[in-house]
This record gives C-alpha cells, sequence and structure tokens, in this order.
C-alpha cells in the first residue's frame, strides 16, 4: 500500500510544493509553461473582433483549445519525461553510408532528470520501447483527470493526446530508428496501439482494485515483466502515480483544461496539502482566472 505520509513536505511557495507549483509562473521560471496570453492583449478592436467572433459563432473555447494544450503541452510534457537526446547527427554524407542504420550521434545520449530517474535509478533499459511505457503512463495519468472533464471536452482533449503520440512515434521510426518500409512502420504503429491500450486497462485496474494491482501492472508493463527487479523502484513508482493523481485532483478544471498543471518530480516524496495550502492554491487560480478572462475574451471557459 502507498505509505500514509507520502514524505516531503508541501509549502506555498517553495521550490516544489505539490500542486501549487504550477500557478505561479514567476516561481517556476524553468518549468515548461503554456499560457493563451504571453502578450496580453489590449482592450482594442482586435479583442472586440475576437470577441465578436466567439460570441456571434458560439465558440465553445474549451474543446477549441484542446489542440494546442492536449496535442501540444500535454504530449511534450509526457513525450519529455523519458526522452533521451541523442545530440547532432553526423553529416547526410557519413549517415547515408548506411541508410538502415539508426542515426549516429556525434556525442554520448544527454539525460534530463526526469529520464535518469527511469533509466539510472529504476535500471530500466534505454530503448524506444522503454520511452514508449513511460510516455504511455503519463497519458494515462492524464486520461484519469481527463474523465473528469464534460464528456465532449473530455474525449477531445484525449484524441488530440494520443492522436499527437502516433503521429510523432510515426515520425521518429522513420528519422530515428530508420525503418524505411511503411508496411514495418504500420506494422508497429499496430503493435504500439495494442501496447496503449493493454497498458491503460490495466492501470484502470489497478486504480480500482489498490496498489497491488496497480504495481503489478507497472511491473508488467514499465519493467516488462522482470522476475528480477528491485521490488522497491516498483513501490517507487506506484508512490509516484498515486502522488501525480492526487496533484490532478486538486486542480480544477479550469486550469488543467488551459494547462496550467504539470508533473511533478518522479523521485521525490510529498506530503497531502493541508486545507491552508488548497485555499491558497483555490485563491491563485481565481486571480489567474480573472486576470485572463479580462485581458483576453479566448480565455474565457465555462469549467470551474
Amino acid at each position: 500500500m502507498l505509505r500514509p505520509a507520502i514524505r516531503q513536505a508541501v509549502r506555498v511557495g517553495v521550490a516544489r510544493p505539490l500542486a501549487v507549483r504550477s500557478y505561479s509562473k514567476k516561481e517556476n521560471s524553468s518549468l515548461p509553461y503554456f499560457t493563451e496570453d504571453a502578450s496580453p492583449t489590449p482592450n482594442t478592436w482586435k479583442q472586440k473582433v475576437g470577441e465578436g467572433i466567439v460570441s456571434l459563432f458560439n465558440i465553445n473555447m474549451d474543446k477549441f483549445r484542446a489542440a494546442p494544450v492536449a496535442g501540444g503541452y500535454y504530449y511534450n510534457l509526457c513525450k519529455a519525461q523519458a526522452l533521451v537526446d541523442l545530440g547532432d547527427p553526423l553529416s547526410k554524407e557519413e549517415n547515408r553510408k548506411d541508410r538502415r542504420a539508426p542515426v549516429k550521434p556525434v556525442k554520448p545520449p544527454v539525460l534530463s532528470e526526469t529520464a535518469k530517474f527511469w533509466y539510472e535509478e529504476l535500471g530500466m533499459p534505454m530503448t524506444f520501447a522503454r520511452w514508449f511505457q513511460v510516455v504511455v503512463l503519463h497519458e494515462w495519468m492524464l486520461f484519469v483527470r481527463m474523465r473528469a472533464l464534460p464528456p465532449a471536452v473530455a474525449e477531445e482533449y484525449q484524441q488530440l493526446l494520443v492522436d499527437a503520440m502516433f503521429v510523432d512515434i510515426e515520425k521518429r521510426l522513420s528519422t530515428e530508428i530508420r525503418i524505411l518500409s511503411n508496411r514495418i512502420i504500420q506494422n508497429y504503429m499496430k503493435d504500439f496501439n495494442l501496447q496503449l491500450r493493454g497498458a491503460m486497462l490495466s492501470y484502470d485496474e489497478g486504480l480500482v482494485k489498490g496498489d497491488a494491482v496497480l504495481a503489478a501492472a507497472l511491473w508488467r508493463n514499465l519493467f516488462d515483466g522482470d522476475p528480477n527487479v528491485d521490488v522497491e523502484h516498483v513501490k517507487r513508482v506506484v508512490a509516484y502515480v498515486r502522488a501525480q493523481l492526487y496533484l490532478f485532483e486538486k486542480t480544477s478544471d479550469r486550469d488543467f483544461a488551459v494547462g496550467h498543471s504539470t508533473f511533478i518530480d518522479p523521485w521525490s516524496e510529498y506530503e497531502p496539502l493541508t486545507k491552508e495550502q488548497e485555499a491558497e492554491m483555490h485563491r491563485l487560480s481565481e486571480e489567474r482566472r480573472q486576470k485572463e478572462e479580462k485581458e483576453n475574451a479566448a480565455a474565457k471557459s465555462k469549467l470551474q
């Protein structure tokens, strides 16, 4: 079972709070950040035209923003969790000597902090298949939160998130893995689709039935059912998943839908928020909402 005290205290305004970290742009400038008004639109004729179009055609901005948020921001977060930077490839002339070989890097692979957690701390093999499983796990966690949105909005977000992943995978199989046969690529795509469905179903079962079932699902998918895997590694991932789902639960529909949420550090342990911290989080959220809707008609949302 998940430890009752998920360690590392959460304080509003410190370096690594659990849920408030995504609400302050100033304190989290190093984090990936999505905003619809990086350059706030002044109250000019352009804004009035935008408001008129949204009103005239009754545009649902919650569905309209699904592409840049789900298919852009959230997929890029998932993709980056275990992504390996191979550096700049060799010249086209050198790589052309063996067009079927993977692109050759000019320097050792560079791992992000989250990638180091998966490949170095947990000992997962640094392969395309393992990267895919890490992406699927994070997409599943997003799916869990998306299901709490209104059905039409949730379906739009989920579909665009999956579409973005498969478009990216198809491109990488061709450019990085150097698979030249479209038939072989499509066979891989079908296999990845089956893996995606199977993993998400097993994680859903674990979400409902408890940590033991969730741990078994993580062991089968992330660790490839390796009988020699360190049980502590599986336990750490279970704790991470539970903490991340807790974060999403505490994030309002509106903030989640516009991209004001992110993934926590998987190597850390967290405590639940206090009532005071939750109140502060909601206050910051409401301030952000009012500011955005005042500055930008497109930021308006029916979600709470």
